[in-house]
């Protein structure tokens, strides 16, 4: 995210278009796995993310191993499901978001409601 200039464009009403650098996949399901707590998943339980492919869901196993703390993200991901991404809050006020994406391989992704 180029995020550092945001607030100036916006100062003098200039129209921001965020780009997001991962993607869509990315994207949803950091926000999925955020909105729907799954942090709160017991062992052995597995959730489907609403919008996303049944396919796509996640096991309490794929919390644990994926989700060690703050050296083991990138991107500007959350240390765990239930942090906020921190790129929600800068692409906030942005007019339309660019994801760096192939609709050939992530349309399930781009089309989830």
């Amino acid at each position: 995210m180029m995020s550092w200039g945001k607030e100036i464009f916006m100062k003098f009403d200039i129209p921001v278009v965020s780009f997001f650098t991962s993607g869509a996949c990315a994207a949803a399901m950091e926000f999925a796995a955020w909105k729907n707590h799954v942090d709160d998943m017991k062992h052995g339980e597995i959730q489907i993310l609403p919008g996303l492919p049944e396919s796509m869901a996640l096991s309490f196993s794929d919390i644990k191993q994926n989700h060690r703390g703050p050296s083991h993200h990138c991107n500007g991901g959350p240390s765990s499901p239930s942090q906020k991404p921190r790129w929600l809050d800068e692409i906030e006020g942005s007019i339309a978001l660019l994801i760096n994406t192939c609709y050939d391989l992530e349309s399930p992704f781009i089309d989830c409601k």
